[in-house]
């Protein structure tokens, strides 16, 4: 029996676990730690879920975050219409490229425009370049944290998880070393020549390292983004 779908579920979640911490992390007591780090909230008139951005997360190409995923795209225009980019949804296993340009500002899934899996090698790469992207931003933003908020934060986080995702989640108060495999793909990958699909990432995943817990020593913290 084949075991190649399990990295694609593994990422799915991590990925949870990841927005289930920030979900946490923006009510912090010291302040909205996204914010803090440098993204820019996104408020909603009208229900629905706030909206974080990075502008520049990477060349030409901003990062935003909401409760139900993570989308990375071309910067968006003053007129709040951005282009197409990657989408990677909670829950689900493989990254998805948006068919119709991205409306923000945008605070319910039922807003996203149509989605469709990569045909062409050309969007393969894409939809390759922007998880190893999300990948990169994530495991910086982890390292911060975990200075920043101290680790008896996210202990105390854990010690709330709801009994449907205990045995799924990493007992983990640092997710940093889980996204690192995919980071490096990234640098060793600068054209983004890994190829979208089951097998994709799948040596890096499978080979997740056991996350930091408390009281491990942690690496220096990285530079927090300065919005422009």
């Amino acid at each position: 029996m084949s075991t190649q779908p399990l990295p694609a579920v593994r990422l799915a979640t991590l990925l949870d676990q990841q927005l289930w911490f920030i979900g946490h992390d923006i009510r912090h007591a010291d302040g909205n730690a996204l914010v803090r780090y440098g993204f820019e909230r996104i408020r909603s008139d009208a229900g629905g879920t706030t909206c974080y951005r990075l502008a520049g997360a990477a060349a030409g190409r901003d990062l935003v975050c909401w409760g139900f995923g993570v989308f990375v795209g071309p910067g968006t225009a003053a007129s709040g219409t951005g282009r197409h980019g990657v989408l990677m949804q909670r829950h689900a296993a493989s990254p998805r490229l948006l068919a119709a340009p991205l409306p923000l500002p945008l605070h319910k899934p039922s807003e996203l425009p149509r989605m469709r899996s990569p045909v062409t090698e050309r969007e393969r790469d894409e939809v390759n370049a922007a998880r190893s992207l999300v990948a990169s931003v994530l495991g910086d933003y982890e390292q911060w944290a975990r200075i920043a908020l101290g680790p008896s934060h996210r202990a105390r986080v854990l010690t709330t998880l709801p009994r449907h995702k205990r045995r799924r989640f990493w007992v983990a108060t640092d997710l940093a070393p889980l996204w690192q495999p995919l980071r490096q793909a990234r640098a060793e990958q600068p054209t983004c020549s890994l190829r979208f699909g089951p097998t994709a990432h799948s040596a890096e995943l499978a080979a997740l390292p056991r996350p930091q817990t408390v009281g491990e020593a942690a690496p220096p913290p990285p530079t927090p983004h300065r919005r422009r």
